[in-house]
């Protein structure tokens, strides 16, 4: 008989994404949709790979919404089981943040706990199913320049998994490899060969590649937190069939994703814009790229007939935020343009030009009670931002 597995991670219940509380809603509700999907799919096993929640003391909604779904899925009979992120890691005190979450409805895993921790007493080392002799164990995430303690961790992750027909381990680390500079970077001669499925986490956009007989995969975060894990609105879960020898994998992509578009300033049309709005099935968000060499004075012109043209006008209602992004070319000593241009989120100018300053005016723009309050907001401050450009090209 098959065995069904999901594996999902990177959920980061509570987070806030652009400090809009529209998307922390966002974030509930697709991971609604997932425990939905994994029940529809008939999975007997969902694993979680880390970060569940976005921050190590989550909020009460992050909770009552993981412990609501939980309480779904134990209804219809998925087993839940899953290890800590690094963003679940307690931080100030040694408590997990599921450590109040029955075992039943969420067993916390990991192979090596530190003595006397918290995990010693909290976490089980594994979890056995004998029916069909599947071993599931992992180890929450470690930092990447704790080698030797990883390589001692994972060997005796392996020694659990050793003798049973199917092994899965779970892991919340980046692979050296192809993410040198993560800081939770692990060489991959370091994970287990002798493994089936290996449920990664950490790595926000969908990766998928073989592992011996098995696979080893990233299902990605279930909602794009930045710009750059949009990656087309691919964000879900996999689905793992395991029979025999064979590994099946199948991702599932959730529909409740807030669309985002990207759009160049001055090389694309507000026509092509205002298609993407009307395509969309509810206000997406608006990446707007302002070329390096673009003078001043056509992005205030551009900038100002978008924010006057419907849908984009804060009275339309019709979408969620507009960021502004800036390319900077970097210079040389010897004075030439070099590299590719490096966007610069619009925090990241404020902070440039308004010094000690500009931690008040982000926040004042994150608290704004309305979207139309942050829109004239963000408008008035690229206002003061040119103005102030100006100074200085006359200082100059």
């Amino acid at each position: 008989p098959i065995l069904r597995l999901a594996h999902a991670a990177d959920l980061h219940l509570g987070a806030m994404p652009y400090s809009i509380p529209a998307r922390e809603i966002d974030i509930y509700n697709v991971f609604e949709e997932m425990v939905e999907k994994v029940i529809e799919e008939r999975a007997e096993v969902l694993i979680l790979a880390g970060d569940i929640f976005d921050k190590s003391v989550p909020k009460n909604a992050a909770r009552r919404h993981f412990r609501k779904n939980l309480k779904k899925l134990r209804e219809k009979g998925v087993r839940v089981m899953g290890i800590l992120g690094d963003h679940d890691i307690p931080k100030m005190f040694d408590i997990p943040p599921t450590a109040d979450i029955d075992p039943e409805d969420f067993l916390l895993l990991e192979a090596a706990p530190k003595p006397k921790s918290s995990l010693e007493i909290i976490a089980q080392r594994y979890y056995h199913d004998k029916e069909n002799d599947l071993v599931v164990t992992g180890l929450v995430a470690r930092k990447s320049g704790r080698k030797e303690h990883i390589a001692v961790a994972l060997k005796e992750a392996e020694r659990y998994l050793k003798g049973h027909r199917y092994k899965v381990l779970v892991l919340h680390q980046a692979i050296k490899e192809k993410w040198p500079f993560d800081a939770t970077a692990i060489p991959m001669g370091l994970i287990p060969r002798d493994v089936d499925y290996v449920a990664m986490g950490h790595i926000h956009n969908a990766h998928e590649m073989r592992w011996n007989a098995g696979k080893l995969v990233y299902p990605g975060s279930i909602e794009a937190l930045r710009k750059d894990e949009w990656n087309g609105g691919n964000k879900g879960f996999y689905i793992v069939d395991l029979e025999g020898d064979f590994v099946e994998t199948q991702f599932v992509k959730l529909e409740r994703v807030r669309p985002q578009g990207e759009f160049r300033l001055g090389e694309d049309s507000i026509e092509d814009m205002k298609a993407f709005v009307a395509s969309c099935r509810e206000k997406p968000i608006i990446h707007i790229i302002v070329p390096a060499k673009m003078p001043k004075s056509r992005y205030a012109s551009l900038m100002d007939e978008i924010r006057n043209t419907t849908p984009f006008r804060p009275e339309d209602n019709r979408v969620l935020s507009i960021r502004v992004y800036f390319e900077k070319f970097e210079e040389e000593s010897g004075g030439g343009l070099t590299g590719e241009p490096k966007k610069v989120a619009l925090e990241e100018v404020i902070r440039e030009i308004a010094g000690d300053k500009a931690d008040l005016i982000i926040k004042l723009l994150s608290i704004s009670k309305s979207d139309m309050e942050k829109e004239r907001a963000v408008k008035e401050l690229e206002k003061r931002i040119l103005e102030w450009m100006e100074r200085e090209d006359k200082e100059d």
